[in-house]
């Protein structure tokens, strides 16, 4: 799998997904019809960027996204008041990003 598989954005209910291991780098952008979405888990994927539309899913409270290869995430993410845990350990993060980030996420615990 190369990417973020469309069949997923019919399943409005699903609260739950973990994408490792899996060999994606492409996330769609449709993140409203995962109105339900609490866990995100994408690990250890060639995945490189995060949809700005991420903050969408506004139950989402833990996001995994380790070993990627992801530098930035989108601005939006701040818009998920939920938000107790992202886990970004693995990424080629820079300082400035990392400082950025805990600046948009005050409540957020951010494993880096």
């Amino acid at each position: 799998m190369d990417s973020f598989p469309k069949q997923i954005f019919k399943l409005s209910k699903l609260n739950y997904l973990n994408l490792s291991n899996t060999n994606t780098f492409y996330l769609s952008k449709h993140f409203e019809r995962l109105p339900n979405l609490e866990v995100l888990i994408i690990e250890n994927n060639p995945l490189s960027q995060i949809p700005f539309d991420i903050y969408k899913s506004q139950k989402l409270r833990f996001i995994s996204l380790r070993g990627n290869k992801i530098e930035k995430l989108p601005d939006s993410i701040s818009q998920l008041e939920n938000l107790t845990l992202l886990d970004l350990r693995g990424n080629p993060m820079s300082a400035d990003e990392i400082e950025k980030l805990k600046a948009l996420l005050p409540g957020c615990e951010i494993k880096f």
